[in-house]
């Protein structure tokens, strides 16, 4: 389940013309957005199945949920646009960069996604799940994986380009670990 509010819930001080003020706001609801697919699998889940971040790109919000489908719905109105069945439970953040949606599944699959008509482009079998955010280079995009290593696909094949793994005792890259990239480095 998945939802969009006008306001969130917070209380915070504020200084205004030499005093503090107190406020408070209710979460109030837009839209809910339920899937009716394999209701048995939610089941099992409790009521929150939503892992990942969703994506707001061009008044649409995109999201992958457990129930293994990536789905494209109106901001303004939560109604379905399309949706596409892809593998086990998507719970990787989305990210989308020219027109495509790259996110990974508990698999260990990686996606890119035309945002459009919701074509499917590529997957890559990377053999460890993906539950961060990709990072999106020039030619490349790099994941990090449950299993440490960051690998790196070309962003218009999903063909693999190149990998690091390195592991230490007591620190190392992490699946929710999203690097940075600037001036041809990445950290």
């Amino acid at each position: 389940m998945i939802g969009c509010t006008k306001t969130f819930w917070h209380e915070f001080s504020s200084y205004q013309k030499d005093r503090f003020t107190k406020e408070r706001r209710v979460l109030a609801s837009r839209w809910i957005f339920k899937s009716e697919k394999d209701p048995r699998h939610f089941e099992k889940m409790s009521l929150l199945w939503q892992f990942s971040t969703p994506y707001l790109y061009k008044d649409h919000v995109y999201f992958g949920l457990a129930d293994g489908y990536f789905y494209k719905v109106r901001q303004k109105t939560g109604r379905l646009v399309w949706q596409i069945k892809l593998g086990e439970s998507i719970q990787s953040d989305v990210i989308i960069h020219d027109d495509v949606a790259y996110f990974g599944d508990l698999e260990g699959k990686i996606y890119a996604v035309e945002v459009g008509q919701g074509t499917l482009l590529w997957t890559y079998n990377a053999g460890a799940s993906f539950i961060s955010q990709a990072l999106v280079m020039e030619n490349e995009i790099a994941f990090v994986l449950s299993n440490e290593a960051l690998i790196f696909l070309d962003k218009r094949t999903g063909k693999f380009a190149g990998n690091y793994e390195r592991r230490f005792e007591k620190t190392g890259i992490f699946g929710n670990a999203v690097p940075i990239y600037d001036n041809g480095k990445l950290y």
